[in-house]
């Protein structure tokens, strides 16, 4: 049976050895650091074509009857679904949200009226073939749809990009270091360390579209999508030692 003294030895016996290994570790850094060095921080940018583009389809409906609105709203979904499908859009990429439903009221004379119940539903696209977007819209706005919205471009592959920016980030501390080390006329030993000082997620480039179904003007448009290379950053703190 290990009596109160021992476990207090023992204790006392790995607070010690932390505090060493913790001196050693210290001391090591310290000793490194005394060595000449130089500190660079780089950035790098790169540039890539999104692999997709998201779009909104929202369909609202407001009636008395919650049953006739919602009949309504299904009704203009499945002629949603319908024109996809016959574009050839994958089902993986169409996802349907559940139907959300709402009182609807108007306001007269501070007054406030019950219109009926809002049912609302959206469909979000994930669409690749980015020459089909036009085509697309057309053919969506035909509808009775009430919003039709584009949020934005995505990467399949995003993890990819932003580990060539890092790469190129780090090879641009090297080639600064370099300089730096042959204008004082050192060389580069080895690196102490490196911090990635964080990145940034792909910086839009593109012409943004938003239609409402009541725009005429919305209806007769070809709706032209601009879509520009995307910007991916990555920024490092690297510490050289010379020799």
């Amino acid at each position: 049976m290990i009596t109160s003294r021992a476990r207090t030895m023992r204790i006392l016996l790995i607070l010690s050895l932390t505090s060493l290994l913790v001196s050693i570790a210290m001391s090591q850094q310290v000793h490194a650091l005394d060595r000449a060095n130089v500190s660079v921080a780089a950035e790098a940018t790169i540039e890539a074509i999104p692999d997709y583009i998201n779009i909104s389809i929202e369909v609202t409906k407001t009636e008395k009857s919650p049953s006739k609105a919602k009949a309504e709203v299904d009704d203009i979904i499945a002629q949603v679904l319908t024109t996809l499908k016959q574009m050839n859009i994958d089902d993986s990429n169409v996802r349907a949200s559940q139907i959300s439903s709402n009182p609807d009221y108007s306001y007269e004379n501070n007054k406030r009226k019950y219109v009926g119940e809002k049912i609302t539903r959206n469909v979000n696209v994930k669409l690749y073939r980015l020459d089909q977007y036009s085509n697309l819209v057309d053919q969506i706005l035909k509808l009775d749809i009430t919003r039709y919205r584009q949020n934005g471009a995505g990467f399949d592959n995003i993890d990819e990009h932003r580990n060539k920016a890092l790469v190129e980030a780090l090879d641009r501390a090297s080639a600064k270091a370099n300089v730096i080390a042959k204008a004082i006329d050192r060389n580069i030993d080895k690196v102490y360390s490196v911090q990635e000082a964080g990145g940034s997620n792909p910086m839009p480039r593109m012409m943004m579209a938003e239609m409402a179904s009541d725009g005429m003007n919305a209806r007769k448009s070809k709706a032209p999508l601009e879509i520009k290379p995307q910007e991916i950053r990555a920024s490092v703190n690297v510490i050289f030692l010379l020799k």
